[in-house]
């Protein structure tokens, strides 16, 4: 389960400055329509940076945490969308009519965009409350 961390009047200042870099990491990883693809990337650079740089362990906690999700993410949709590929050369080929083997390549990708907002959305929500992850 995560540790409560002391409120934000009682951070230091170390631990107030690794505090926003973690929290513009999450806007940047959950902004995906607004900055085209590249906020994860920037999102994933803050976070290979702070994994290592930081001081405290809450920001490393968060670094970690957020390179894993990043990490299972890409790994899942680029299976999904060599699955999509495969079934649109397939369909293409042999000329059939079975459009629902698209649905096998689609289902994994609409699945790990849900899943990775879903918990990049849960670790901000902890940054903000001060604790950290599992």
């Amino acid at each position: 389960m995560s540790q409560p961390m002391r409120p934000n009047s009682m951070l230091d200042p170390v631990a107030n400055y690794e505090k926003t870099w973690i929290i513009a990491m999450y806007i940047l990883c959950v902004a995906i329509p607004l900055t085209m693809m590249v906020g994860p990337f920037i999102g994933a650079v803050i976070a290979w940076i702070m994994r290592k740089n930081a001081e405290t362990e809450f920001a490393k906690n968060h670094a970690r945490y957020q390179l894993g999700v990043l990490g299972k993410s890409v790994v899942f949709a680029v299976i999904g969308l060599a699955l999509m590929f495969v079934y649109f050369v397939v369909l293409f080929r042999a000329d059939h009519d079975e459009v629902w083997l698209v649905l096998i390549g689609i289902t994994p990708v609409i699945f790990v965009a849900g899943w990775y907002g879903v918990k990049t959305l849960i670790g901000m929500w902890a940054a903000f409350q001060n604790r950290t992850l599992p």
